[in-house]
């Protein structure tokens, strides 16, 4: 941190020099601005002619009128000087171990002082185990709601209220004319529901698993919501808590006969290999779909990405012509001003990348370098 806020503190002096160069050469800059054919110009102007970074050059061009009164030169004086004072703290800071030290105990005991409130949550310490999509799940007291349309939904019981003597209802599920409810059951969000059919079959499904509306919802649709037959639909639901305590079946024929039945082992088994085999299909049918929205998405983003690097290698040719031109355009009027210059400056900038590159160059006796090279071994 303390790194951080010195490259700040010292782009702040950088910003103030430049504020300091044009404060002392006003009437030159604004000479020099008001001279220039454009904002690029005067950029390129203010650097060449008093020594300022594109940074500084920038700021200035940015700066309004009102920085020229006296009391903001006298403010920007100020400003410059406290930035200079908060750099040599913050370099003494990261020169002295031992106030680097006593700087991060303070920053520790403000941290402490400030957080230090007791932990909310509790520990504890136990093996992990699996979850399962039922670990997730609140058990929460709901109403399922069924229609003579076949349209099915879950509500929470908070949604209804007692009703005093005298009061007035609340508006229930919205349903065409022809449609009404025809079941409504409590149940609990963790339970098992079982739907009968005209076919002889039995679906099995968790009330979690039911679409979820509010009162005046109409709901879904249970050829949505289980895979059922042509022309069979759902005659009764029963809710089912848990299915380990239910040891019996009843029986009710059409002629009026009733008779429980005890419910063997082996049918307990066959009833959770059904649900179980619904389960697993439910859950093949969820990971395909999610698969095919995981690959149009990722369709996406490549395209995206795609148009993303062509927009910004378009924009970064744009930008590199415009600078290769900008430094053409200030060679060439370097040249019209003073050609014996420019040709001095295109020939020490050529023997300084020789001298970097460390380049064998091959030279002719008659050569300016080769003769200035001499001078200077012959020098005293």
């Amino acid at each position: 941190r303390t790194r951080y806020e010195l490259y700040r503190a010292l782009e702040e002096v950088h910003l103030n020099e430049g504020y300091q160069i044009a404060r002392r050469f006003l009437d030159e800059v604004i000479q020099t601005i008001r001279q220039s054919a454009d904002p690029g110009d005067a950029r390129v102007q203010l650097v060449r002619r008093f020594s300022m970074s594109p940074y500084q050059a920038n700021a200035v061009l940015a700066m309004p009128l009102r920085r020229l009164t006296q009391l903001e030169q006298t403010r920007l004086e100020d400003a410059y000087k406290a930035a200079l004072k908060v750099v040599a703290d913050l370099m003494d800071i990261l020169a002295d171990p031992v106030r680097l030290v006593q700087v991060l105990k303070d920053e520790v005991t403000e941290l402490r002082d400030k957080h230090g409130d007791d932990r909310r949550t509790r520990i504890v310490e136990r093996e992990v185990g699996e979850f399962s999509e039922e670990d997730l799940i609140a058990q929460d007291n709901v109403l399922i709601s069924y229609s003579a349309g076949a349209y099915i939904k879950r509500m929470s019981v908070e949604s209804f209220r007692a009703q005093n003597r005298g009061g007035r209802g609340v508006k229930g599920m919205t349903t065409r004319s022809e449609d009404e409810v025809v079941d409504l059951l409590f149940a609990r969000t963790l339970d098992h529901i079982l739907f009968f059919t005209n076919k002889g079959r039995v679906y099995s499904s968790r009330v979690y698993e039911l679409p979820e509306g509010n009162r005046t919802a109409r709901g879904m649709h249970i050829a949505n919501v289980l895979n059922l037959m042509p022309d069979e639909t759902v005659t009764t639901m029963l809710v089912v808590p848990d299915f380990e305590m239910a040891d019996y079946i009843t029986l009710l024929t059409r002629q009026g006969r009733i008779k429980r039945l005890n419910l063997p082992e082996q049918n307990k088994q066959s009833v959770y290999a059904r649900m179980r085999a619904e389960r697993e299909r439910i859950a093949r049918q969820y990971r395909a779909e999610g698969e095919e929205q995981a690959l149009s998405i990722r369709a996406d983003a490549d395209r995206q990405r795609e148009e993303i690097l062509s927009a910004a290698y378009k924009e970064a040719e744009k930008m590199k012509g415009e600078g290769d031109a900008e430094s053409t355009r200030t060679y060439s009027q370097a040249y019209a001003r003073n050609p014996r210059f420019y040709k001095l400056l295109r020939t020490l900038e050529s023997y300084k990348k020789i001298f970097d590159d460390k380049t064998t160059a091959i030279l002719s006796s008659d050569s300016e370098l080769l003769k200035v090279l001499m001078r200077g071994e012959n020098a005293p």
